[in-house]
């Protein structure tokens, strides 16, 4: 039996590695292909079908496209690249450890920190993610709190 790769991947990997956000070494095989898939497919219609559609009704297609690809791309990467670690884990490593009286707390045995009573541990990431929702593999950052408007709009 072959075994899972991400379970031993967590198993070998250093244990204080931790990804803040998309572009932390090492890329997953899933980010190369939805960024070049993403620029492929806006290379092929700036040099085959853009040309073609700027005469005739169909010109208002070109107007579309291209504000609303820009706003693809542009919440994609914002996706990745927020950190959406609990603010405790953010704190903890910035040398700030201030704790919100009102803020209900859990202890985090992996983490080994008090973090937010609705966060949950991402094992890819090795890190406590406030409100999380999921890990995106297409994305490679996990998806909570922070960072989950721009997921769902991307």
């Amino acid at each position: 039996m072959a075994g899972c790769t991400a379970c031993a991947d967590r198993r070998t990997r250093d244990p204080n590695f931790r990804r803040r956000n998309s572009w932390d070494l090492p890329p997953s095989p899933q980010v190369v292909i939805a960024v070049t898939v993403c620029l492929v497919d806006l290379v092929v219609y700036c040099l085959l079908f853009a040309p073609t559609l700027q005469r005739g009704p169909l010109w208002p297609l070109n107007v579309a496209f291209f504000p609303s690809c820009t706003l693809l791309f542009g919440l994609g990467l914002r996706t990745m690249t927020v950190d959406p670690a609990s603010r405790e884990t953010a704190e903890v490593e910035s040398g700030k450890e201030d704790r919100a009286a009102d803020v209900k707390t859990r202890y985090c045995p992996v983490c080994t920190l008090v973090v937010a009573e609705n966060s949950k541990h991402c094992w890819t990431c090795n890190k406590c993610v406030d409100g999380f929702d999921h890990h995106c593999v297409w994305l490679n950052t996990c998806v909570g709190k922070k960072n989950y408007i721009t997921f769902l709009m991307s």
